[in-house]
């Protein structure tokens, strides 16, 4: 058996039964080669973390978006609900310069809401706030005017959402629409 094997003068490498091994393990690697291949692969695997952690944070605030999105419209559904409940007795008697918050009452046994000047959160962590601005008209054309002449029947409805963000700083979201005493009670 021994007479099978030489050695390449060249390289200095083993050939048994007339066959050379395959360039690539003739060679080993260097350690420079190594060092390279460990950093592009860290680099690769710091790339694709740090990716994974934005989608994470952007899968969070988004579903936080769509949260305060749908209490905005609820917002402004609850107020054409008092609207519709009693013009004079939920919307003409409350001041244009408080902030109110919606509560839906239970207490009858349905759901009914209200303003209130108490404080409501959300999921631990959405702050509504509803405001019932006067509305002016002017005298000659009957529109919608900073100033003018004020319509007792007519009020702006601002709904805002506020929630804490992931870097700490309140993000807040509005709404705002006219509601008109076109029950006329």
């Amino acid at each position: 058996m021994r007479n099978n094997i030489k050695k390449d003068k060249n390289t200095n490498i083993k050939i048994l039964y007339g066959i050379k091994p395959p360039k690539f393990f003739r060679e080993g690697f260097s350690l420079v080669e190594v060092v390279v291949a460990a950093s592009i692969v860290s680099v690769a695997l710091m790339a694709i973390l740090n990716a994974y952690g934005y989608l994470i944070r952007a899968e969070v605030g988004s579903t936080k978006l769509v949260k305060a999105t749908y209490l905005l419209e609820e917002g402004i559904e609850a107020s054409r609900y008092l609207r519709d409940k009693g013009w004079t007795a939920n919307i003409a008697n409350l001041s244009t310069t408080t902030n109110y918050y919606l509560y839906l009452s239970t207490s009858n046994g349905t759901g009914d809401w209200q303003a209130t000047a108490t404080k409501q959160i959300y999921d631990d962590m959405f702050k509504r706030t509803i405001t019932f601005g006067n509305v002016y008209r002017d005298n000659n054309t009957q529109n919608i005017s900073p100033t003018g002449v004020l319509d007792t029947n007519t009020r702006k409805i601002t709904v805002s959402v506020s929630w804490p963000g992931i870097n700490g700083a309140t993000t807040t979201k509005s709404i705002s629409t006219y509601l008109t005493n076109i029950n006329k009670n």
